[in-house]
């Protein structure tokens, strides 16, 4: 289930309110509210799509905060032209593309 950007209040209730779902998806352009979240479902299995919002240097402060937090995958945290940035970038929590890979030529470059 993904929880789309809200106020922080809204986004632990609804992380509360989808506890029968095994994995959250959390919409996340800034850090905030994750400690809320995580403190709400605490045992809950989280994956974070940045939907391109970070730049690499805030990725570099997020992603220790978020291995912390117990998050297993960040998705799509830089701008599909910027995933360069990411090749000697060794980040605590595993990478997914999506915007980046918009078809099977944009797979090779992706691995």
């Amino acid at each position: 289930m993904t929880l789309g950007i809200n106020p922080v209040d809204v986004m632990a209730m609804q992380a509360r309110e989808y506890e029968s779902f095994e994995i959250l998806k959390i919409k996340l352009n800034a850090l905030q509210p994750m400690e809320t979240i995580r403190n709400a479902v605490p045992t809950k299995r989280l994956v974070i799509d940045a939907n391109e919002a970070w730049t690499l240097e805030e990725l570099k402060v997020y992603a220790p905060k978020l291995q912390e937090l117990g998050v297993e995958l960040i998705e799509q945290p830089l701008k599909r032209a910027e995933d360069a940035e990411l090749l000697n970038y060794d980040c605590p929590v595993p990478l997914a593309a999506d915007e980046s890979c918009f078809d099977r030529t944009a797979l090779r470059i992706c691995l």
